[in-house]
């Protein structure tokens, strides 16, 4: 027995070993992953293209807006392998604004003259 004072000594560390996996335990549900789905390029492009070539008229703004329905429906007929339905969907919003603004501003131009 220990003197008085003194603390109790700590338990062995664990092994640093781990069992085979055994087949049927879930090991083959781990080596038959989905892989994680990857981004849309269209979708990708899309977005980009209604962002910096807003402050041109019309032309990409019409480019984007296709561009982005095509995406959408590229990533719906994935079945889940292509992600991006965000992106396409604000590529479609800013290329719509885009196409609106510059109406209202062609409109306004228009009338002054």
């Amino acid at each position: 027995m220990s003197t008085s004072g003194s603390y109790p000594q700590p338990p062995p560390p664990a092994p640093h070993w781990s069992q085979p996996a055994v087949p049927g335990d879930g090991w083959q549900a781990e080596q038959h992953r989905t892989p994680a789905p990857t981004r849309d390029g269209l979708a990708i492009t899309a977005l980009l293209l209604a962002i910096f070539l807003a402050p041109v008229p019309f032309l990409p703004a019409i480019v984007a807006l296709f561009m982005a329905s095509a995406a959408r429906r590229n990533i719906n007929a994935s079945e889940g392998t292509r992600s991006g339905t965000a992106m396409a969907t604000w590529a479609q919003v800013i290329s719509v604004l885009t196409i609106a603004i510059w109406f209202a501003v062609v409109g306004l131009l228009a009338n002054a003259i």
